[in-house]
Order: structure tokens, then sequence, then C-alpha cells
């Protein structure tokens, strides 16, 4: 247990620095926690998932999730971004529990690479148009879905219905697959 030792000496050491960055992201997200619940309700047309969730914090630098549990990361390194990482870590839920987890969805279906595909791709309706809650628009982190989120970019600016987005975005996902 080397590792959890010298973890566990890292953030004694970093305590205070930990503790104003807590209070930091507290101060910075929680005013917006409740208009960022409604915009996900809105363009999911679901109730949330969860009732509460759990945020930790991190020093990894990205934001790890449990969709079974709603929990999730903030990275401590990143002030810029709060909103923006509450909104793309609970599409995910939204879009697991009441898709993914539906076996009447066509979702259901899809492997799981697939499906961790249009997972990552629908964050593209957090665009312009959700800011605020969302700090900017989210252009992705995968290059080999910048295509794929264009197009169905330009179905969420048509309809803004998340379930005619899903719709869309299986139709055209095949196409997509093929060239990962």
């Amino acid at each position: 247990m080397e590792i959890k030792a010298f973890l566990d000496d890292i953030y004694k050491q970093n305590t205070v620095f930990l503790k104003t960055k807590q209070k930091k992201i507290t101060d910075e997200f929680s005013p917006k926690f409740d208009s960022a619940c409604k915009w996900i309700e809105k363009v999911t047309n679901k109730p949330l998932c969860f009732n509460s969730y759990k945020i930790y914090l991190t020093t990894f630098p990205r934001s790890p999730y449990n969709p079974s549990k709603g929990y999730f990361y903030f990275n401590v390194y990143t002030n810029d971004n709060l909103s923006n990482t509450f909104l793309h870590e609970v599409l995910h839920f939204q879009f697991i529990h009441y898709w993914r987890n539906n076996s009447k969805s066509p979702v259901s279906k899809l492997s799981e690479s697939d499906f961790d595909y249009l997972k990552e791709s629908l964050t593209v309706i957090v665009d312009d148009d959700a800011v605020p809650p969302a700090d900017f628009a989210e252009i992705g982190y995968l290059k080999n879905h910048y295509e794929f989120r264009k197009m169905i970019h330009e179905n969420w600016l048509m309809y803004y219905n998340f379930d005619t987005l899903v719709e869309y975005s299986l139709g055209i996902l095949p196409e997509f697959i093929d060239q990962k």
C-alpha cells in the first residue's frame, strides 16, 4: 500500500490548498446548481434520475463518474468549467438511465463502444444556447467525434428535442462507427 501512503501524505501536505479549493468550487458552483438541474430536465424532457449528486474532488485530469450511484468528480486544478462538467456528466446519467437502461429503447441494443461514442457525442447540446447555466459551449474532446457532433448538432438546432436527436443520431451512427 505504498501508493495509498504516498497519496495520504500528499493530501496531508496540501490540506489548506484542498480546503481552499473545495470552498472556491462550492462558492462558484452552488449558485448555478438549480439552473443546471432545470436545464437538464428541460432538454431531456425527463426528471433528474437522482434526487442528489455527490461531487468529489480529484487531482486526476479527468472527471470519472458512476451513473448507478450518481457521483462524479471535479478536478481541483480547474475553476472555469464546473457547470460544464456537471452538465456533461448529468447528461450522461440521464442518457444512461432513460435510454441505455430502457430495454425498449434501441440505445439498449448498442455495443458498449457504439454507446460510448453516441453518449459522448450527445453532449454537443451543451452549446451556446446552454450558456448559462453552462459556462461555455462544449466543443468535445475527441477528434473522431467532430463530424458526427456537427451533424447531430444541426438536428438539435432544428428541433430542440432530445428524443428526436437520439433517433436521428442512431440513424446516422453506423456511417460514423465504420470510420472509427
